[in-house]
């Protein structure tokens, strides 16, 4: 199989030239196309084009070089903050996004049922009112609540413009992706610090980084930051080496260059946080000046009430000494007890928590436990400590007034959707049950939950009880190919928005992508296309979309027509530098202070125990919160749940990102899959790693197929050993088994989502990707 896609990869490089200067999307282009220069274009003329990547959602500024009107080699853009001229292989692979054989042409309607694969080329027109009109239809009968929309990650303003449709159409249900990726990591921040947002790291002054469950150089973001950062942790400072500690079951590319690799027990990197907790709450290392003036909670504390109620500390000493954590963890007890130590005297120190330590069943109290250790050492708001990233200064949209059919429907239950966003699994649960109404219609805006979400089968069948579902990709990915219409976006290099950075380098930075070269298909871009259909749904609706395009949308957002001319010079605008102990804007909690124990959720649980009627251990129980007293509302460890038996099912899966891996779309892009698995030099197909002392003990050798089976099913997949596996885990990359997305992807190995169950952590409604316990059996 990998010598076949090697030999279509090379015939594919061999016309990679001429294809790129062609603009064809299609058949390689001969001579006479190759020939043609764009108007407004001289032969020989070359310009450079600030833009910004989005192969991930980093935020990295590029470079674009067009030649003749075509864009033929993206840079890193040697002035922007994030990157500095550096970019990743993803980026550099960017111009198969642009030129990928297998785009969208234009709207389309498929031709027979969803299993259909037949399409029928219509107009925009005939596009725009298609939708326009159904969407009146479910307005007039009173069921704009029964629209669903379905997102991504919003670049920019594109998130409020799909919020704005929401609040002017009438439908609750704008439902995101968070719940399989970073939303326990940001509730982790809300709570503690009163920021709904992910923490960033000044890791250019850290003295020690300890990462748990992230591959923090090969899929953590940004990306080329990240890269950066390890230089100058490693040699950007004389005389000062940071130590970096990698906490994973896997030893992937970030553990292989740390100084010490924690072989960690799936699910319990909270435990192991809390055990360092420990020692230095027991020690006295932790930073009694930051904790006296910035802390609530840290010591025992009276509420409101007159009641009395246990801080950080007392909690933490009776509760998870080294010993005990070393049980839970498999991580020996001096072990922990050295780590805590390291930690607390190597200031500035900080702890990052990544998807593999929270996309468990206890994701939750997990981040707050490993964010805790930030604020025990002092490490908030100084040099080489965590950050809260500044949000650029940006004009405001009007107000929509909530009048005529937007008003009623605002009442409306959501679909179980508010007041908290639902995870994929109930959201899934939701559209199979109809309850407490059935989803009429649903447009679905870069995401593919058919790949990226678990139980492929339920997630299918969810979908399809869908009468009219709507894609804006410009690719036939999985999701796309079951929908009834195609209203298609251009790639990133094709069309205008603003974007945000990762939270990193703390000062505001504004990112702009904007079209390189003109349009290679008949594709809009997403906004301009809502922008449309609010015009053609009429009253309220239209009257909240005053623009004429999204670019005038942009240009108010902005600051005015001038502003967006100046971005589109450089690709961005940013402030700087950070602006350290700014603590009204980074300690936004009730306190005021960093919260051990969160004021928001114990009154989260407390007034919904009021009033549905019921006691504060009843709705701590439907959370999934063992917890009692008030430990439930301190840092502490949930032991985490598994579909399957340990008997039954004796291994951990466990998925994982590569650096070409590009958020699902690599998999139809050659160059990144040509360089796919450089750390077990693997590339074009999937594989499974398992520890040789696993292996041996199975009776499979390295390279032998093998069956992994959970409770869903089966997949047979080829086993490579990897030594930096811990016994009880198997791990797969997460990229390979699409069903659909193009000729290099569609049909190329197994999706391991197939085999992950659909739990979540309660509290948050996070997908518990890791979750899952599977067997291995030879082929």
């Amino acid at each position: 199989m990998a010598d076949v896609s090697r030999r279509r990869f090379l015939k594919f490089m061999g016309a990679a030239g001429a294809w790129s200067l062609s603009g064809c999307g299609g058949d390689y282009p001969g001579p006479s196309q190759v020939a043609l220069v764009p108007a407004g274009w001289n032969r020989g003329e070359e310009r450079w084009i600030a833009s910004t990547c989005h192969q991930c959602p980093g935020g990295c500024g590029i470079r674009v070089r067009v030649y003749e009107g075509r864009a033929v080699k993206i840079e890193g853009n040697p002035d922007h903050p994030l990157n500095r001229g550096g970019l990743c292989p993803k980026g550099q692979a960017g111009l198969q996004a642009l030129y990928d054989p297998d785009r969208i042409p234009g709207p389309m309607k498929k031709v027979g049922g969803r299993s259909s694969t037949r399409w029928e080329a219509i107009s925009w027109e005939e596009a725009l009112d298609t939708v326009a009109g159904k969407l009146r239809e479910l307005a007039a009968a009173g069921k704009p609540e029964s629209l669903l929309l379905l997102g991504g990650r919003f670049p920019g303003h594109m998130r409020a413009l799909f919020e704005r449709l929401a609040r002017a159409y009438g439908t609750p249900n704008l439902v995101d992706t968070e719940s399989i990726c970073n939303r326990a990591r940001r509730l982790a921040t809300y709570l503690t610090q009163g920021v709904m947002d992910l923490p960033g790291y000044d890791l250019a002054e850290t003295a020690y980084f300890m990462v748990f469950g992230a591959g923090f150089l090969e899929a953590w973001q940004p990306t080329t930051y990240l890269l950066r950062m390890y230089g100058e942790m490693r040699e950007g400072r004389p005389g000062l080496r940071a130590k970096i500690v990698v906490v994973d079951p896997r030893c992937g590319v970030g553990a292989s260059k740390a100084d010490e690799w924690i072989p960690i027990r799936p699910g319990t990197d909270g435990a192991l946080a809390l055990g360092m907790a420990h020692v230095i709450v027991k020690e006295g290392l932790f930073d009694k000046a930051f904790l006296d003036e910035h802390a609530f909670a840290f010591e025992d504390w009276k509420g409101e009430d007159g009641v009395e109620h246990e801080g950080f500390r007392k909690m933490v000493l009776r509760e998870y000494p080294p010993d005990r954590v070393a049980q839970i963890t498999g991580v020996e007890a001096d072990v922990v007890e050295r780590l805590g130590r390291e930690f607390a005297r190597a200031r500035p120190a900080v702890a990052g928590a990544g998807r593999g330590a929270g996309l468990h069943t206890n994701a939750l109290f997990t981040n707050l436990a490993i964010h805790s250790l930030n604020a025990l050492v002092g490490s908030l708001e100084v040099p080489g400590g965590v950050v809260i990233q500044e949000a650029p200064a940006l004009g405001a949209w009007p107000e929509i007034a909530q009048e005529g059919l937007a008003k009623p429907s605002l009442a409306a239950p959501g679909a179980g959707l508010v007041p908290r966003q639902p995870g994929h699994g109930a959201l899934m649960a939701a559209l199979l049950s109809g309850k407490p109404y059935p989803v009429e219609a649903a447009l679905v805006y870069y995401t593919n939950p058919l790949f990226s979400g678990p139980d492929a089968s339920t997630t299918r069948e969810a979908l399809d009880r869908i009468p009219f579902l709507v894609s804006f990709s410009p690719y036939m990915d999985d999701t796309t190919a079951r929908a009834d219409l195609v209203l298609p976006d251009g790639s990133y290099l094709e069309r205008l928005e603003d974007d945000f950075i990762v939270p990193s380098v703390g000062f505001p930075v504004l990112n702009l992508r904007q079209p390189v070269m003109e349009p290679l298909h008949d594709t809009r871009q997403t906004g301009d296309v809502v922008i449309d259909l609010a015009r053609r749904i009429g009253g309220p609706v239209a009257e909240a979309f005053p623009w004429p395009s999204y670019e005038a949308a942009l240009e108010e957002a902005l600051g005015g027509e001038e502003s967006l001319h100046e971005m589109k010079k450089r690709g961005f605008r940013s402030g700087g530098p950070y602006r350290f102990g700014d603590w009204a804007r980074v300690l936004a909690t009730p306190s005021g202070r960093f919260e051990f124990s969160p004021l928001v959720w114990r009154r989260t649980v407390e007034d919904e125990a009021r009033q549905r009627g019921e006691g504060v251990e009843t709705v701590l129980s439907r959370l999934g919160v063992e917890a009692r007293g008030d430990l439930a509302f301190l840092p502490h460890f949930e032991a985490p749940r598994f579909a399957g038996d340990s008997e039954s099912f004796p291994l951990h899966l466990i998925t994982y990102k590569t650096m070409t891996h590009a958020e699902g779309r690599g998999g139809n892009q050659p160059w990144l899959q040509e360089s796919f698995g450089l750390q077990l030099v693997e590339r074009w197909s999937p594989w499974a790693e398992l520890n040789p002392a696993t292996a041996e003990g199975i009776g499979i050798r390295n390279g032998d197929d093998a069956w992994i089976e959970s409770e869903l099913g089966r997949i047979r997949i080829r086993v490579r050993f990897h030594p930096g596996v811990r016994p009880d885990v198997i791990c797969m990359p997460f990229e390979y088994g699409h069903t659909e997305y193009g000729r290099w992807a569609s049909g190329n190995g197994t999706n391991p989502n197939l085999l992950v169950s659909a739990l979540v952590d309660p509290a948050t409604g996070v997908h518990a990707i890791s979750a899952t316990r599977v067997r291995v059996v030879r082929a």
